[in-house]
């Protein structure tokens, strides 16, 4: 009985490969499949979690103007006293990186303006415009703190 368990359990498995035996070529299918090139797009999510997932920036149109000296995000607003947070943040997005600022322009100075003079002031890159009046800039430690030490 047992020799004929095995007999059975071992001619299913063999048969498992037959398929795979079978794919040999035949001298009478000669003919060659082109592969059609199909372009598939693929959405990918933004992780929640991550600077990138903030949403939409505003965009304000028309004449540069006085402008109040503050920085409207989606996750707060910016003040010269600080981030007045308008949304719970995790906890990866609350700690504090050495490597970015938001950097607050007087309401009375041109943004291009300002813009140029962040650059030559201190080795910084301008990542965002933070309407109305701040730029997300990213540099090293060093420079960071040479630009707070310039507006001084």
């Amino acid at each position: 009985m047992t020799k004929r368990l095995v007999t059975l359990m071992m001619t299913i498995l063999l048969l498992s490969y037959a398929p795979i035996l079978d794919q040999s070529p035949t001298e009478g299918n000669t003919t060659v499949e082109s592969l059609d090139r199909v372009v598939e797009k693929v959405e990918i999510s933004p992780d929640p979690n991550s600077i990138q997932d903030l949403g939409a920036p505003q965009i304000y149109s028309g004449f540069e103007d006085f402008r109040a000296t503050r920085a409207d995000s989606t996750i707060g607003v910016y003040t010269q006293a600080g981030l007045l947070p308008s949304v719970q943040m995790s906890v990866e997005l609350a700690n504090p990186r050495n490597d970015l600022a938001i950097v607050l322009i007087d309401g009375e100075v041109g943004l291009w303006e300002a813009r140029r003079a962040l650059l030559e002031a201190a080795d910084v890159e301008v990542r965002s415009t933070i309407p109305p009046s701040g730029f997300l800039v990213q540099a090293t430690p060093e420079s960071i703190s040479a630009l707070s030490d310039s507006r001084r």
